[in-house]
């Protein structure tokens, strides 16, 4: 994710990430060094963060397809709704 980040500033794109979580079979302290990544990544590479894309869904079922890993239809508009509200203010547009 570092060179990804560093490629993309270097073509001056902005850089937007959306931290995840591994799924909870690979244990909590996995879980937890593969989340702190995004962190430590983005006050290294000076970029906005969403720190968890699935914020307000992780504990609906209802909001993911069979597999229970991949959201449905109906939770697009919240994980929209986390995304934008980093993204907004990155972009410098008021909220609405």
């Amino acid at each position: 994710m570092r060179t990804i980040i560093e490629k993309s500033q270097a073509a001056n794109a902005k850089v937007l990430l959306v931290g995840m979580y591994v799924p909870p079979n690979y244990g909590p302290d996995y879980s937890q060094k593969f989340h702190d990544v995004y962190e430590q990544l983005s006050k290294e590479k000076h970029v906005p963060l969403v720190p968890f894309l699935l914020a307000g869904i992780e504990n609906k079922p209802e909001m993911f397809q069979a597999d229970q890993m991949h959201p449905t239809p109906q939770a697009q508009p919240l994980l929209l709704n986390n995304v934008w509200l980093v993204l907004r203010l990155s972009l410098g547009t008021p909220s609405k």
